[in-house]
């Protein structure tokens, strides 16, 4: 896939949809994202901050200190712009704890607004954290950005779901996205053993819970409309028309306005002493003359 900030240059695409089958991709079929998704929530994030619903300084203490009365200063300090950063001090990811498999017993059954709660509680409640300079407490975190997701559902009183797909994909004109394993005849993921894994199966794909660190699907000409997104906006031009608060008249449409350029600066801008930001990894390559961001694990 070539992308520019003008949008989809070219796309190519090969390969089969199951290991050992012969029914070959097409360059329509929803792709699994993984931790592309990050960057995704970071920058619905600046939507929201540049909107007023929240600020990159919004803490974890002050969305939940109703909720989760006498919370450890140490973790009532943690702001979004540290969980997004990954430098928030959190010493365990909930994928080595008991509460991982409790997720997976309880899609379909405890709401994902319940569930994504339970894990900030199981980091501020039995967690110490870290502290330190972020060079010294940097460490990539599924679990912070799902606590982000958790506290952007808790100030809107929306789904972490609902509001990607409000304020992010459909003003960017993606309609393809999903959350989970996207579902036959589109690809199947695979074990590390590289044996392909029905999507219909538990355990294809993390527990949905994670969605905002990496659980959403689309496109690859509906990604290429988020890539081209950033890619014009890193530029001088990029104060573009973006959006607008709803005025109570439109249906509940986000339209146009400005998502101005220090926005995008900051999404770009990694934290002191690392080499990340919002969800992109910054990197030299010598073909971009400067840093280039690494997305995920994809360029």
């Amino acid at each position: 896939m070539i992308v520019n900030g003008a949008g989809l240059l070219n796309l190519w695409v090969t390969g089969v949809r199951v290991k050992g089958k012969n029914d070959l991709i097409s360059k329509d079929d929803q792709f699994h994202l993984g931790s592309n998704a990050k960057s995704m929530t970071g920058t619905l994030v600046g939507i929201l901050v540049q909107q007023g619903f929240i600020q990159w300084e919004t803490t974890i203490g002050s969305v939940y200190s109703n909720r989760i009365p006498n919370i450890p200063k140490d973790w009532a300090s943690v702001k979004i712009s540290d969980l997004l950063s990954h430098c928030s001090g959190i010493p365990t990811e909930i994928h080595q704890t008991p509460l991982w498999s409790e997720l997976y017993q309880n899609q379909g059954k405890v709401s994902l607004f319940d569930q994504r709660f339970s894990v900030v509680k199981e980091v501020v409640l039995k967690q110490q954290r870290k502290t330190g300079d972020p060079s010294q407490i940097y460490n990539y975190s599924n679990t912070g950005y799902t606590i982000v997701g958790a506290m952007l559902e808790t100030v809107m009183g929306q789904s972490f779901e609902d509001l990607i797909a409000k304020y992010l994909f459909l003003p960017l004109g993606i309609t393809s996205y999903g959350f989970g394993a996207p579902q036959s005849p589109n690809p199947w993921g695979h074990n590390s053993s590289g044996t392909p894994v029905d999507p219909k199966q538990l355990g294809s794909d993390n527990p949905r819970t994670i969605c905002p660190a990496g659980g959403i699907y689309m496109s690859l000409p509906d990604y290429a409309k988020y890539v081209a997104f950033h890619l014009r906006n890193s530029k001088v031009n990029c104060n573009k028309e973006y959006y607008e608060k709803e005025d109570g008249n439109n249906g509940g449409r986000v339209q146009p306005c400005f998502l101005p350029r220090g926005c995008f600066e900051y999404l770009h801008c990694p934290a002191v002493g690392t080499n990340y930001c919002n969800g992109w990894g910054v990197t030299q390559r010598e073909w971009a003359k400067k840093n280039a961001w690494v997305q995920g694990m994809v360029l």
